[in-house]
């Protein structure tokens, strides 16, 4: 599906989810967020710093639960380092706040992903930049690894449009529920991935 469709699609995602996201789902999305931790014990959890009108992730109460690293662009680089949030955040390669990048990075066995929209099958929309394309596809080529997009319900889209490097969720959590994708279902052209 060529970027024209995804620019639309984007574009459409943003106006859903401005009326979408207000903060008793940020509190509710971050209430069902630390039952599926405490049920999963992740050892090692990614988490993000908002941006814009994304899910607000309370960062304290995800560090309870594991290890809390976020990630951080490096110059030259499409995939994401993470790093545990210690020391004030500053501005990484994308303009995004980010711990420093001080020592080796940790592999998340668990990835909370910000998105703009999601679809039944685990597609994400996302900004079209490609960094959590590129890092989920790294990384799982090196450990196991549980992607989950972050996202109220509203930001839900029948079909996300997609491209052959778009890489599926495991799973979608928002303030209602839960919801592991199948890994084993079509994708938008009719095969299998």
């Amino acid at each position: 599906m060529s970027s024209v469709f995804k620019d639309i699609a984007r574009q459409d995602a943003k106006a859903r989810r401005r009326l979408a996201v207000s903060a008793p789902i940020y509190r509710r999305l971050n209430d069902r967020l630390a039952s599926l931790l405490r049920t999963h014990r992740p050892r090692v959890i990614a988490a993000y710093h908002a941006i814009g009108r994304e899910i607000v992730l309370d960062l304290p109460l995800l560090s309870h639960y594991g290890t809390l690293v976020l990630p951080r662009s490096m110059p030259g680089r499409r995939v994401l380092s993470f790093f545990p949030p210690q020391g004030p955040l500053s501005p990484d390669d994308a303009g995004v706040p980010a711990p420093p990048a001080d020592g080796p990075g940790l592999h998340p066995d668990l990835i909370l992903v910000p998105l703009l929209a999601f679809d039944n099958a685990g597609y994400r929309l996302g900004y079209g930049k490609g960094y959590y394309d590129a890092s989920l596809a790294a990384l799982r080529h090196t450990a196991p690894l549980t992607a989950v997009g972050v996202a109220a319900a509203g930001q839900h889209m029948d079909r996300v449009p997609t491209e052959p490097w778009d890489e599926r969720l495991d799973g979608i959590i928002t303030e209602h529920h839960f919801t592991l994708t199948v890994a084993t279902s079509p994708d938008h052209t009719g095969a299998s991935r």
